[in-house]
């Protein structure tokens, strides 16, 4: 049996939320914003191993539930910036971040 599991799944999305949330929280330029959210994706894919290594049971399964916990831990972490950020400055960039927009897009942007 196989399975196909997303970053949303194991935990990878909301530790690079964590990583860019931080960076805006801080007031970093967006080359650490980038680094920041890679650096917590792969601390999020560390901790899910750390949490899933030596446990007996199905290892699909474990790596799933795993990773719901690590998203779960990591998504608390992102809601505690949120509410520590400053809300007049720092979370209406935080939360733009989060969600993303194509809105300022172009063809000149691609290139």
């Amino acid at each position: 049996m196989h399975l196909l599991v997303s970053p949303d799944i194991i935990g990878v999305s909301a530790g690079a939320s964590l990583g860019g949330a931080l960076s805006l929280l801080l007031g970093l330029g967006s080359g650490y914003l980038v680094g920041g959210a890679f650096a917590f994706g792969l601390a999020a894919l560390g901790l899910l191993f750390l949490v899933t290594s030596g446990r007996g049971g199905s290892p699909m399964l474990m790596i799933v539930l795993g990773g719901v916990v690590t998203g779960s831990f990591f998504s608390a972490l992102v809601s505690l910036v949120t509410y520590l950020a400053d809300p007049f400055t720092t979370l209406p960039a935080i939360v733009y971040w989060l969600l993303g927009s194509v809105a300022t897009a172009t063809y000149a942007k691609c290139w």
